[in-house]
């Protein structure tokens, strides 16, 4: 049962995360703040790995690492396209299906598969998740779906919950590989030098614009390093798509934030889907 508390927390993280996501995107240019964060959580990361004494690394150290942090940066580039091209409401709840492409490319890659009674509460949670997104966007249940065949942002978000799996298996790899620290520290560093080049070459912001900005950068690469060791945590001791699955708890913490901290209404019309994500949470934590 610790994964599970490791997991939720990890969720609280993301939550968290996303709240001063959400504030700081105002003042910086998001590839900016990408970088910056990514950069941060890794010098952490590695900090603290370096106190701890360096693990021996495993074979797979390396290309786990490239792997898993190549297609983190592709996930993060897509989602900021969506964001670009479409109202982020109208698509978000196709990566609620995150947990499905994560039990196939776990299974690929692993051999792990869920038993009967954690495919239901993995199920629930994802149809939770989807039904808690697109109620908050007003739209049809069905809506962001037939999107996928009209709309890029959508096919880009599809493009995000793929690489989810991908991502979050290779962090296992990587966590199998070394310690809960050093490979995280690792692929945060190739995040952060991919999203430095497409800076230089797309943006032509340089260096110098993140003296300014590293209250933001320590805050949510701080928040970024504490969500990659409890999520590395638990894959050492349990499945990555009941991990994952019980991540995407932290759309239940993101309500609590709303309608605390920002005042935000029609919370009641979300409880459906969060009576649901609990529900397949708990019989995942069981499984």
């Amino acid at each position: 049962m610790i994964w599970f508390i490791f997991a939720l927390l990890a969720g609280l993280g993301s939550a968290t995360y996303s709240m001063f996501a959400k504030k700081f995107q105002k003042q910086i240019d998001k590839y900016v703040l990408g970088t910056g964060v990514f950069f941060t959580s890794g010098v952490i990361l590695l900090t603290i790995s370096l106190i701890q004494g360096l693990p021996p690394l495993g074979p797979l150290f390396f290309p786990a690492g490239l792997i898993s942090g190549t297609a983190a940066a592709i996930m993060t580039y897509l989602l900021y396209k969506a964001v670009d091209l479409s109202d982020i409401s109208l698509v978000d709840p196709i990566r609620a299906i995150s947990p499905l492409f994560v039990i196939l490319i776990s299974f690929i890659f692993l051999g792990e598969l869920p038993n009967t009674q954690g495919y239901i509460g993995i199920s629930l949670i994802v149809i939770g998740s989807y039904i808690l997104n697109f109620q908050k966007a007003n739209i049809g249940i069905l809506e962001p779906f037939k999107q996928l065949f009209t709309n890029k942002a959508s096919l880009y978000m599809m493009g995000f919950a793929f690489l989810t799996g991908i991502s979050s298996t290779f962090n296992k790899i990587l966590v199998q590989n070394s310690n809960y620290t050093i490979g995280s520290a690792y692929a945060n560093f190739v995040v952060a030098l991919i999203f430095l080049f497409l800076i230089q070459v797309k943006t032509e912001k340089k260096v110098r614009h993140y003296k300014k900005h590293l209250k933001a950068f320590l805050t949510m690469g701080g928040i970024a390093a504490t969500i990659f060791i409890l999520q590395n945590m638990a894959y050492d001791l349990q499945l990555v798509s009941y991990v994952i699955s019980v991540k995407r708890t932290g759309a239940l913490f993101s309500i609590a934030y709303g309608f605390f901290m920002f005042k935000e209404k029609n919370i009641k019309e979300r409880l459906l889907g969060a009576v649901i994500m609990m529900a397949g949470a708990a019989l995942i934590a069981f499984a």
